[in-house]
């Protein structure tokens, strides 16, 4: 992870900024190429495009091309990855750890190198793969740790990779994980510099509570904590890949009911969704483990 001096942030993040405006792109992709540009990070990729936003892919592929930054379009059945580096030389290393690591000639040593040259602390990496990789049962580290009276978990919001808003890209390797605190001071210095309401904006996001279900399903409530109450307008479910089937669909009928509802009342072991006094859902999660998580 580089070291950049805040003078050089300001004058990259207004350079991106006028390079960037034209292009039809979402903020989010927007962002993390900011990252590349400025020099915080050697290299990135894009594992999300679907086949359908042959637009997007083409726009990031043009932005890419203005800034200067090598780029590589990787297209497979149902989506299409893009990696990009600040020089040609990181590209192909890129490129053939990716090639490794998801076909069949990955090794020992391919995981780490990849997650160091995407930027990820050093800590983290090991960790992730050093054979505990999804972070416990939860996708985030937090088995051993003292919880509140309703079970939930306090964590520094700059650990928070579950934010719409980009920060954390990759599973901290604990909750407490000072290389992750400080990288993310450093890309949200760089987000203000992009623009001060952008690093305001991120933090009140990252500050938000998120319900996590098992390793593949995680729930972001729009408002915050009241005593044991989350007082909500929205939520936002994400799902990333899922693997089993009869999880999918319990998962599928609580976020349902959470998406009826208006609070949520957590206990150790249970928790409890209302719209105004009326109770639809009490749920024990004897079967679905799950973890409220406050970023504070």
């Amino acid at each position: 992870m580089s070291r950049i001096k805040r003078g050089d942030f300001l004058e990259k993040a207004a350079l991106f900024r006028r390079q960037a405006e034209p292009f039809s792109l979402a903020e989010g992709y927007k962002l993390i190429i900011l990252q590349v540009f400025s020099g915080l990070k050697r290299t990135a990729s894009f594992d999300g495009f679907n086949l359908t936003e042959s637009s997007s892919i083409r726009q990031c592929l043009l932005l890419l091309k203005r800034l200067n930054l090598p780029a590589k379009a990787v297209k497979y059945s149902d989506h299409v990855k893009v990696l990009f580096a600040r020089c040609w030389e990181d590209l192909r290393l890129l490129s053939r750890l990716h090639d490794r690591i998801f076909g069949e000639r990955r090794t020992p040593k391919d995981g780490s190198e990849y997650g160091f040259l995407l930027g990820y602390p050093r800590c983290c990496v090991e960790r992730f793969y050093g054979g505990n990789h999804r972070g416990g049962r939860f996708g985030f580290p937090c088995e051993g740790r003292k919880r509140a009276q309703d079970g939930s978990l306090e964590v520094d919001y700059r650990l928070n990779r579950f934010s719409p808003i980009c920060v954390v890209h990759h599973v901290p390797c604990g909750p407490d994980c000072r290389a992750t605190i400080e990288w993310s001071d450093r890309i949200l210095s760089l987000y203000k510099a992009y623009d001060p309401f952008l690093r305001r904006q991120a933090e009140a996001v990252l500050k938000k509570p998120v319900l996590l279900f098992g390793i593949n399903h995680f729930l972001r409530f729009f408002d915050d904590i009241k005593k044991d109450r989350i007082f909500y307008d929205s939520v936002d479910a994400v799902n990333p890949k899922l693997f089993n089937e009869d999880e999918d669909l319990r998962v599928a009928g609580l976020l349902e009911q959470l998406g009826n509802g208006d609070q949520a009342r957590f206990e150790k072991g249970s928790f409890s969704v209302f719209s105004g006094k009326k109770l639809l859902l009490k749920n024990t999660f004897s079967r679905q483990p799950y973890q409220l998580l406050r970023f504070v």
